[in-house]
């Protein structure tokens, strides 16, 4: 009995671990996938700069497809389903005004591109969140500038080149 119990306890602890690695090779597949929609929706980006619609389209089309499996892959009430949702919306107002309006579309890409970098910050840097929260402040908050601490360039004096006459002949 007691080694059933044993066996039974190693199994349970098994299946436990085989869940945990199976949802972190879930969540790592979807970082890969949010990565992928990342970098489509930069290259769409650089594409409009470059004067390529077209290719601009292709991209953000490709991006779109991503999220759209990103989506099915969570729960409806995931707060990522809502921020997806958001990002689909600004790459098809993008696609639309590609054509008409590169600039609307542009400004759609880099909100788009802004929040799925913050996604994947979330997700690659959890621990970010949590220091934010314990000092209570952002990790962007800038250091204010002291003057003290950097030294005031002195002035240098230019030197003049020392002038000599030519010496001239007389007859």
């Amino acid at each position: 009995n007691g080694d059933v119990t044993a066996l039974g306890e190693t199994a349970v602890s098994a299946q436990e671990q085989a869940a945990a690695s199976e949802t972190a090779v879930t969540d790592m597949a979807q970082t890969l996938m949010l990565f992928r929609a990342w970098e489509l929706v930069a290259r769409a980006r650089l594409r409009l700069l470059e004067n390529n619609p077209g290719l601009a389209q292709a991209d953000v089309e490709d991006a779109n497809k991503m999220l759209k499996l990103l989506t099915l892959s969570l729960a409806e009430d995931s707060e990522e389903a809502d921020t997806y949702q958001t990002v689909q919306t600004r790459l098809a107002l993008a696609a639309d005004n590609l054509a008409l309006n590169p600039q609307i579309a542009g400004a759609d890409l880099e909100t788009a591109w802004d929040v799925l970098d913050e996604i994947l910050t979330t997700r690659l840097l959890p621990e970010r969140e949590e220091l934010e929260l314990g000092l209570g402040v952002g990790l962007e908050t800038a250091v204010p500038f002291d003057a003290e601490q950097t030294p005031t360039p002195q002035s240098t004096p230019t030197l003049m080149p020392e002038i000599t006459p030519t010496p001239e002949v007389s007859n």
